[in-house]
C-alpha cells in the first residue's frame, strides 16, 4: 500500500510538473543529438567513402615513370608480394572547347575495366573507339551526343597520341579518383589548372605506352584507419622494387637495343663506303679505260688527217704540174697542126703526150675524190670523237656528282651514327615516382574535411551537455524547493533519505533516458544528413551511409543519466541533511543583495 502510494506520488510529480519534465528531456535530447550527431557525422561520412572507393575499386598505389609502362610491367606489377591487381591507363592533357567555344583544357583517361571504375550517372558507357564519358561537375545530361573537339593548337605530340579530332559524349559520370567537385588538378598547358574530366576507350588513344599504372593490395583495411596505412605501407616495398626491377631490365633491353642499331648502322656505313670505293674503282676504271680509247682515236685520226692533208698537197701541186703541162701540150698541138712544117709523128707524139696527161689527171682527181670521202670520213669520226669526248665528260662529271653525293649521304651517316652513340650514352634510367591515395586531392580533402567535423564534435556537445546539466541542476534544485514541505512530511512519515531522492532522481533520470534515446536517433540521422548536403558543393559523389554507433550510444545515454541525476542527487542531498522538523518550516529567505545598477543613481532613481 505504501509502495502504491509512493508510485502514485511519482506519477503524480511528473503529471503535474510536465512542463518541467519536457524541458529536461528537451534540454537533454538536444544535447544528445548534437553530440551524437557531430560525432557520427565523420563516421558516416568516411562510411561513405569507403563503400563508394571499395564499391568502384579506387587504387591503393599510382605509379609514373619518365618511360611509360608496358604490358609486361603490368603482369610483372600484379605478380609483386601484396598486390592483388595491377592494370596500366593512359592519360593525356589537351586543349579543347566549352559551350561558347572559348578555350578549357580537358584531361582524358583511358577506360579501365579493373580498376577505379567510373559510377554512370546519365546516358551509357562508351561502345566505340571516338566516344567518352564526361565530367559531371562541368558537363550535364544536355550534353549527351554533343562532341568535344581536339583544338588545332594542341602540339604534335598530343595529337599523334589521340586517335581521333573529336569524341561524342555518351554519358555523366563521377569517378572515384575525383572525389572532390571544385578540383581537377594540375597540368602544363594553359593557365595550368584543369577544367574536367573525360575516360575514352583505349582504343581511342594512340600511345605506345602507358603513362600510369594503378594497383590495389590484397590487404587493406578501412579507409583512414591506421590498420589500412600499416598494410598499404607493408605493400610498399615490394612494388617498388618490382617496378624498379623492370625499369631496369627496360633500361638494359633499350640500350642494348640501341647498340644493336648502332653496330648494324656501323656495319652498312662500312659497306657502303667499301661499295662506294668499289664503284669509284670500277666507274674511273671504266673512264680512264673509255679516255685512252679516246685519245688512242684521236691520235690515229689526227695522223690520218695529216697523211691526207699531206697526199691532198702533193695531188695537188701534181695536178697543177699536169694541168700546166697539159696546157703547154695543147698549145704546142695547135701550133704544130697550123704549122706547115710540122710532121705527122710530132703531132702524134704531142697528141700521145696529152693523152698520158689526161689519163694522170684522171686519175690525180681520183686520187682527190678518194682523199675527199676520207675527209668526210675524218669529219664523221670527229664528230664521233666528240661526241665521245662528251660522253666521257658527261659520264665522269654524273659519276662525280653521284658519288659526291654518296660521300654526303655516308658523312650524314656518320653524323647519325655519333649522334645515335652521344644520345645512348646519355640515356638516362627511368625515374620512378610512387603515389597513394593520400596524394590524390579528393581523397585527402575529404579526409581532412571529415576531421574537421571531428574536431567540432570534440568541443561544442561539451557546452551543450553543460547546459543540459544546468538546466537540470536548476530545475530539480527549484522543484525540490517547492516541494520542500511534502519533504518534510514524507521524512515525517518515514520515508528514507534515498527513497525520497530517488523519487527525484526517477523523475530527472527517466526524462534524461527518453530524451537521450530521442536526441540520439535524431541526431544520428539528421545531423550527418544536414552536414553532408552542405558538403555536397564539394563532395557529394554518393549518398549517404548512416553509421550507428552503440558505444556511442552508451556513453550519450551514461553522460545524460549523470547530468541530469548528478545535479539531482546533490540538490536532493542539500535538502535531505536537515532534520524533518527543519524541512517542515519554510526556508529562510536568502540576504538582500545590492546589484550593480542600484550605483547608477541618476538611472536607478528614475526606474520604477
Amino acid at each position: 500500500m505504501v509502495n502504491n502510494a509512493y508510485n502514485k506520488n511519482i506519477r503524480r510529480t511528473i503529471l503535474r510538473s510536465m512542463g518541467r519534465y519536457i524541458a529536461i528531456l528537451a534540454i537533454v535530447a538536444l544535447g544528445v543529438g548534437f553530440f551524437a550527431g557531430v560525432k557520427d557525422t565523420k563516421a558516416s561520412m568516411v562510411k561513405t567513402c569507403n563503400k563508394y572507393v571499395s564499391d568502384h575499386n579506387l587504387y591503393d598505389y599510382r605509379l609514373v615513370s619518365t618511360w611509360g609502362f608496358t604490358e609486361e610491367d603490368e603482369k610483372a606489377l600484379a605478380k609483386a608480394d601484396g598486390v592483388k591487381e595491377a592494370e596500366g591507363s593512359v592519360t593525356i592533357d589537351f586543349l579543347s572547347f566549352d559551350r561558347q567555344d572559348n578555350s578549357i583544357v580537358l584531361r582524358a583517361h583511358s577506360i579501365t575495366k579493373k580498376l577505379n571504375g567510373v559510377n554512370i550517372e546519365k546516358g551509357r558507357m562508351p561502345k566505340k573507339a571516338d566516344e567518352c564519358v564526361a565530367d559531371d561537375h562541368f558537363y550535364n545530361s544536355g550534353d549527351i551526343g554533343k562532341k568535344i573537339r581536339v583544338a588545332d593548337e594542341n602540339n604534335k605530340d598530343t595529337k599523334e597520341n589521340l586517335a581521333y579530332d573529336e569524341y561524342t559524349i555518351t554519358g555523366i559520370i563521377n569517378s572515384p579518383c575525383y572525389l572532390m567537385k571544385t578540383e581537377r588538378g594540375t597540368g602544363t598547358l594553359g593557365d595550368g589548372r584543369i577544367d574536367a574530366y573525360i575516360y575514352i576507350p583505349v582504343d581511342g588513344f594512340k600511345a605506345e605506352y602507358y603513362t600510369e599504372m594503378f594497383l590495389t593490395c590484397r590487404n587493406q583495411g578501412y579507409i583512414y584507419s591506421e590498420e589500412y596505412d600499416n598494410n598499404i605501407a607493408d605493400a610498399e616495398k615490394p612494388i617498388k622494387s618490382s617496378a624498379e626491377e623492370r625499369g631496369r631490365l627496360r633500361y638494359e633491353e633499350v640500350i642494348e637495343e640501341g647498340e644493336k642499331e648502332i653496330e648494324k648502322g656501323r656495319k652498312e656505313l662500312e659497306d657502303g663506303e667499301a661499295e662506294l670505293q668499289r664503284q669509284k674503282t670500277k666507274v674511273y676504271t671504266e673512264l680512264n679505260s673509255a679516255k685512252k680509247t679516246l685519245d688512242d682515236s684521236k691520235i690515229e685520226l689526227e695522223n690520218g688527217k695529216k697523211e691526207l692533208i699531206s697526199n691532198k698537197e702533193k695531188l695537188m701541186t701534181e695536178k697543177t704540174r699536169l694541168e700546166k703541162s697539159k696546157s703547154e701540150g695543147e698549145a704546142q698541138l695547135e701550133a704544130l697542126k697550123n704549122s706547115e712544117t710540122a710532121s705527122e709523128e710530132m703531132i702524134a707524139g704531142i697528141e700521145e703526150q696529152l693523152k698520158q696527161l689526161e689519163a694522170a689527171l684522171i686519175e690525180i682527181n681520183a686520187g682527190l675524190d678518194r682523199i675527199s670521202d676520207k675527209e668526210k670520213e675524218t669529219a664523221a669520226g670527229e664528230r664521233r670523237l666528240n661526241s665521245g669526248y662528251n660522253e666521257y665528260y658527261s659520264g665522269k662529271a654524273a659519276a662525280e656528282a653521284r658519288f659526291a653525293s654518296a660521300e654526303m649521304e655516308l658523312e650524314n651517316g656518320r653524323s647519325e651514327l655519333k649522334e645515335a652513340e652521344k644520345e645512348l650514352s646519355e640515356v638516362e634510367r627511368p625515374e620512378l615516382f610512387i603515389q597513394t591515395r593520400d596524394d590524390n586531392i579528393g581523397y585527402d580533402s575529404f579526409d581532412s574535411n571529415s576531421d574537421i567535423v571531428d574536431s567540432i564534435a570534440k568541443i561544442f556537445p561539451v557546452f551543450f551537455f553543460l547546459i543540459a546539466a544546468l538546466v537540470c541542476s536548476t530545475t530539480m534544485s527549484r522543484m525540490i524547493e517547492e516541494e520542500r514541505t511534502q519533504i518534510g512530511v514524507m521524512r515525517a512519515l518515514g520515508y528514507t533519505r534515498e527513497k525520497i531522492m530517488w523519487k527525484y532522481m526517477l523523475y530527472s533520470g527517466s526524462a534524461a533516458v527518453i530524451g537521450c534515446i530521442a536526441g540520439f536517433l535524431a541526431g544520428s540521422k539528421y545531423f550527418p544528413y544536414a552536414i553532408w548536403i552542405a558538403y555536397g558543393m564539394m563532395f557529394g559523389f554518393a549518398d549517404l551511409e548512416f553509421y550507428f554507433s552503440w558505444p556511442l550510444a552508451m556513453i550519450s545515454l551514461i553522460v545524460a543519466v549523470i547530468c541530469s541525476v548528478g545535479t539531482t542527487f546533490i540538490a536532493c542531498r542539500g535538502q535531505l541533511k536537515h532534520t524533518p522538523a527543519e524541512i517542515l518550516r519554510p526556508s529562510a529567505p536568502k540576504s538582500g543583495k545590492r546589484i550593480l545598477l542600484e550605483k547608477i543613481k541618476p538611472l536607478w532613481s528614475r526606474l520604477k
